[in-house]
């Protein structure tokens, strides 16, 4: 049993479980084939620090990539990649061009296109820029400082069919909310698509 964890869907429909926090902070590697019926441990240990409330991601050749979060130490902002379905990592990254956070927004576009959005970083507050890798996370630009929705932190974040960015929910340190946002261009400008929806003001929600 776990909290702060991070799961993704592989292109072949089987499900990784990465991390999170059970009274240590795990970096270890979990595999599901049958929807999160069975599960077998793919590694025990992962080359990359034990961390919870991380970013997770897959491309579409299949690449996992973990990056930030928290750890028994500072929050960080290293990005790692694996190619055999989170058996083994390379790190793609030390240190990313964001600030180090957790309880980020964290979607890989169709175009391969990964982006990264708000948290709680290590300053004071909570983040709302959006920053943009196109090699697989080894390198970053900001595509927004300042977006339209406010500094935010355990929201939701997805990629439509239609290649818009949603952003949905969280907490912006003094509220929980319940809003959607949605970008059409990479996250570089957004619009808000509701701003109260009939489900609760929530924060650390799945969302998919």
């Amino acid at each position: 049993a776990r909290y702060g964890h991070a799961v993704v869907q592989l292109p072949d429909d089987a499900l990784l479980l990465i991390g999170g926090y059970d009274g240590s902070y795990r970096n270890d590697v979990w595999r599901s084939a049958d929807g999160g019926t069975t599960w077998t441990q793919v590694t025990a240990s992962a080359p990359f620090v034990g961390r919870v409330r991380h970013g997770a991601c897959v491309l579409g050749d299949g690449t996992v990539l973990v990056m930030g979060g928290d750890t028994s130490g500072p929050k960080v902002n290293d990005v790692w990649a694996s190619a055999d379905g989170g058996a083994t990592w390379t790190q793609r990254t030390a240190s990313a061009e964001w600030e180090t956070r957790e309880l980020f927004g964290c979607v890989a576009l169709r175009d391969g296109t990964v982006l990264v959005m708000g948290g709680n970083w290590s300053r004071a507050g909570y983040a709302n820029d959006v920053w943009a890798s196109s090699d697989g996370g080894a390198t970053w630009t900001q595509r927004a400082q300042s977006t339209g929705w406010s500094g935010r932190y355990g929201f939701g974040a997805g990629v439509l069919a239609d290649g818009r960015v949603v952003v949905v929910g969280g907490s912006n340190g003094s509220a929980r909310l319940n809003e959607t946002w949605s970008s059409g261009d990479g996250g570089a400008t957004w619009e808000q698509v509701s701003s109260t929806a009939p489900w609760d003001p929530r924060i650390k929600f799945g969302f998919a």
